[in-house]
């Protein structure tokens, strides 16, 4: 993966733009609006401010910086920032990277998720970029996995306690993987 500056990507009806700390308020009143949600499926979520949001996105940005993360926004058509959408453990030996998303749940069940993932991937997967990539989603959450799903995810087990969730204790998620040339249209 190069360590060259971003680029924009289109698809029919979604921007996707590399994250920046000037999208902190954006992100932080997704996720502030998205919030009985959220914190279903990340536990971080109930206690989220924009200081925490702000540090976070800092952080993906120097990750951006150094070729070991793609931290992109998702925007709908109008502007709107309705989700965010990242590989992340970039490896370029190895070629593979963990896939990442977030929805605001107002825009859950419109096709958004899986066509801005399809939009970061088909990039990813251009010539001597990734070959493999990773996702894991908690076994409850059925939306994350219709996702991958629609993408060609492959579910290759469940891991263990994976995560702790403070409400809910530790989750099991299903790990997918993703091959060069499996992505579907």
């Amino acid at each position: 993966m190069t360590r060259s500056p971003l680029p924009t990507l289109h698809t029919p009806r979604l921007t996707l733009r590399p994250m920046t700390v000037s999208d902190t308020d954006a992100v932080a009143k997704m996720i502030s609006d998205s919030q009985p949600e959220f914190i279903r499926w990340f536990g971080w979520a109930s206690s989220s401010t924009r200081p925490a949001v702000k540090e976070y996105i800092q952080s993906a940005e120097e990750a951006m910086s150094v070729g070991t993360a793609w931290h992109y926004v998702v925007l709908l058509w109008s502007g709107k920032l309705v989700g965010r959408v990242g590989l992340s453990e970039i490896d370029t030996v190895n070629r593979s990277a963990e896939l990442g998303y977030m929805l605001r749940t107002d825009a859950e069940g419109s096709g958004v998720m899986t066509e801005a993932a399809r939009g970061l991937l088909t990039c990813a997967f251009e010539p001597r970029h990734l070959h493999r990539v990773v996702a894991y989603a908690d076994c409850e959450n059925e939306r994350s996995r219709r996702v991958l799903a629609r993408l060609g995810f492959q579910p290759e087990g469940v891991v263990r306690h994976m995560s702790y969730h403070p409400a809910r204790g530790w989750r099991d998620h299903v790990s997918y993987s993703l091959l060069e040339g499996e992505l579907r249209a």
